[in-house]
């Protein structure tokens, strides 16, 4: 099969020679788009002059950036569409699906600075013109395993390997490429807006992110997992009387999150493993059945190979392991019969997802687990995989990206999956993910990566309509990040705060980047010595919190993007993990309470609420704060903003807490002394005239000071939610219903 291609592809590569060097003669064209400069990019390496954004090429045979076989077709592109279409190529065309309806796929001649589209290849052979290329993708992932020393293998055992360095793949994109400022999202169509009805705490309006509860005003729709059974159910519950009205048993499921679409409930979960396994045993043929040349790094049955040095078989290695994500949704037109109509897999363990005018992006990681190199290395430990109604397909290799950054074998596999059309698009990123972002218009993919030892941050921007998405720019930038909350994205930049090393000691930035993701502005060096623990971005004003011995919140200001300078300091003790604007002048921050010790130390004793007035820049001031108990206190709030509550109408601030207090404890020694639980439930902060006061204190058990420990995962409250008057406490055990009058008890639900 590989001979015949290669025969085809000899006998296409001869007669497109001599159509493209007779078009040349007719049309004028840039010089890097004659038919000597297409011939020479696709097997030499290119001359920097060639490059648009690009690291130092490899020759054109080791990486294309869309993995296609599609190189002939792209040519009979630049015939049929034309100069017009070049033109809008080499300018920085998007690469996406906007494809004619002729078009095969996307695909970039091998480092090529832009894009180009490929029309139908109505002189090939149909089979040779559909067929995908693997082979850039093999040599990346086995040079990427060679270069972190380990190879992951399915039969459980790591060999531990030296190879060489990988070199950077080409990537496209045009310097010249600016991003639209992204349209104001509108609210999600499946929520229930207005007053006094609770949406999941989300970083941008109007985008919905999952949650373990939901509720549209009249029902609420709880995921609740049951330890003592070791199975779980979506609860639907009316709001008024807390009847539990059905149930949707997921007996082998330990983790999933919820979207409410209108009547529509999307289920997130981890696929069950027999599942799984089902899927990815579609796709089991070898990988030498997928590539179109025998790599230089495969093994062949009958080839010795070179014993590792070292051998681990670590006891959580699994024999197989195909980590899959389900979105499942369901009719709940009629909630006390819910109705499953459809439901898709993806390779890899869930990241995050978004929800946006009825269209799911959902974001998983796939790992390379296997030595690719083996003889009996399967194209599904390789190739990324989608499937609905059961079946499997591998992503096309035109729908997978290499980055010019990838030090990872692993994948972000994206996919857009219209609710309503039925409709759905799979996209993936080679070296992914970390953390994702989302704004109106486009999809923001983070990753920690390593380059000469030293941390860095990968960034990836898709373009997001509906289910069209497409790959637009990446970057590398110095440092990591603190979340998705370092990056937000504004009148056509995205902003990045990360925390570096320089010298051997942590600094602090932010960068402004264009829509190619080329840093235009940079403010470095902030806090030395110091490292970002929250981030929130306001219009033109951000606002960084870091943090050693104190809490110092910088304003910086971002108006020109191009210098971007901080403003105004405050340092109060504590820190902030989380920053949630009021209004344009007013911020609360939720995190931990510090105290010095005798040995010049600084320890952890308590939480802290803040407020801050900004409105004055230069002069930022806490206006009130909050401390809660002593070492040993904590709350979900602090790992996740979901957790966390603000109902602005009536200007409550709501999250679940365990409060221990420390007695006997000398100012000097936060450690001496007696510490004991003396709260474990839900508080209600009141917001008033520039300070807090606590409003309620919600117990998660009233009937044993045992069901006050976290470690009862059951009883714990997890999340509090409202609708008008109404405040409702979430458990795995109960649902509890409380008065916003006088916080007392309404109903209860006991699971």
């Amino acid at each position: 099969m590989n001979q015949l291609r290669e025969k085809e592809l000899s006998k296409n590569l001869e007669y497109l020679r001599e159509q493209i060097e007779r078009e040349s003669d007719e049309i004028t064209l840039p010089g890097s788009l004659t038919a000597k400069s297409l011939f020479e990019k696709m097997g030499e390496p290119l001359a920097p002059e060639d490059l648009v954004s690009a690291p130092a090429p490899k020759p054109a045979s080791r990486r294309s950036i869309y993995l296609n076989f599609a190189v002939c077709a792209a040519c009979f592109g630049i015939m049929f569409l034309g100069y017009w279409a070049v033109t809008r190529a080499v300018t920085g065309a998007n690469i996406t699906d906007r494809q004619s309806s002729a078009a095969q796929d996307i695909s970039m001649v091998a480092g090529a600075p832009a894009p180009m589209m490929a029309a139908a290849a109505q002189a090939q052979d149909a089979e040779n013109a559909a067929a995908d290329d693997y082979t850039a993708l093999y040599d990346s992932i086995v040079e990427l395993q060679e270069a972190n020393g380990i190879v992951f293998r399915l039969d459980g055992a790591v060999s531990k390997e030296s190879g060489p360095k990988v070199n950077a793949a080409l990537t496209g994109g045009s310097a010249d490429m600016e991003m639209a400022a992204p349209a104001a999202p509108q609210a999600n169509a499946g929520a229930s807006g207005g007053y006094g009805v609770y949406q999941t705490n989300a970083q941008i309006a109007g985008i919905d992110e999952s949650d373990i509860v939901k509720t549209d005003g009249t029902y609420l729709y709880q995921y609740r997992f049951d330890s003592e059974t070791g199975g779980a159910e979506i609860a639907i519950v009316g709001a008024t009387n807390l009847k539990k009205l059905s149930s949707i048993p997921l007996a082998e499921y330990t983790s999933a999150e919820l979207y409410l679409n209108g009547n529509q409930l999307v289920l997130v979960q981890e696929a069950a493993n027999a599942s799984a396994e089902a899927l990815a045993g579609q796709l089991g043929e070898p990988i030498e059945n997928y590539i179109t040349r025998k790599s230089e790094h495969q093994s062949s049955s009958n080839v010795e190979r070179a014993v590792p040095d070292e051998i681990i078989e670590p006891d959580y290695a699994p024999a197989v392991f195909y980590p899959m994500t389900e979105a499942v949704i369901y009719d709940v037109s009629d909630h006390a019969n819910p109705k499953e109509v459809r439901r898709l897999t993806q390779d890899g363990q869930y990241v995050s997802s978004r929800l946006y005018e009825d269209v799911l992006y959902l974001v998983t990681n796939k790992g390379v687990y296997s030595d690719l190199t083996a003889p009996d290395a399967k194209v599904n430990q390789m190739v990324p995989m989608v499937a609905e109604s059961g079946e499997a397909k591998l992503l096309a290799a035109g729908d997978i990206l290499i980055p010019p950054y990838t030090t990872r074998p692993d994948y972000a596999v994206v996919t857009a999956m219209d609710l309503k059309n039925q409709t759905s698009t799979t996209k993936a990123v080679l070296g992914m993910v970390d953390e994702v972002m989302m704004s109106a218009e486009n999809l923001y993919l983070t990753s920690n990566q390593y380059s000469s030892g030293t941390p860095k941050t990968g960034v990836v921007r898709f373009s997001v309509k509906g289910t069209a998405v497409g790959y637009e720019a990446s970057a590398l930038l110095d440092g990591t990040i603190d979340g998705q909350f370092a990056l937000d994205e504004h009148e056509g930049y995205l902003r990045v705060a990360t925390t570096s090393r320089k010298n051997g000691a942590t600094q602090n930035n932010v960068y402004v980047l264009d829509g190619a993701l080329q840093t235009v502005g940079a403010l470095e060096n902030l806090a030395p010595g110091e490292r970002i623990y929250s981030v929130r971005y306001l219009g033109d004003t951000g606002y960084v919190v870091t943090f050693r011995e104190t809490d110092p919140l910088f304003v910086i200001d971002l108006s020109n993007p191009k210098e971007p300078k901080a403003v105004g300091q405050l340092k109060i003790p504590g820190f902030s993990e989380y920053l949630h604007p009021i209004d344009e002048k007013t911020l609360i921050g939720f995190g931990a309470n510090t105290v010095a010790t005798r040995d010049g130390g600084v320890v952890q004793d308590g939480l802290k609420l803040s407020l801050f007035d900004v409105s004055d820049p230069q002069n930022p001031k806490e206006t009130s704060n909050l401390l809660l108990g002593n070492m040993g206190s904590t709350s979900p709030a602090l790992d996740t903003h979901k957790a966390f509550l603000y109902y602005p109408e009536k200007k409550l601030i709501g999250f679940p807490a365990t409060i221990y207090t420390t007695k006997g404890a000398s100012s000097a020694d936060p450690w001496s002394g007696e510490r004991e639980l003396t709260f474990s439930g839900y508080l209600v902060v009141k917001v008033e005239d520039g300070r807090f006061a606590v409003a309620g204190s919600l117990p998660g058990d009233e009937t044993s000071e045992d069901g006050f420990e976290r470690f009862d995962y059951d009883t714990v409250i997890e999340r509090g939610l409202y609708i008008g008057d109404t405040l409702y406490t979430v458990s795995s055990a109960k649902l509890t219903a409380w008065s916003l009058d006088d916080y007392s008890k309404i109903g209860e639900l006991q699971y």
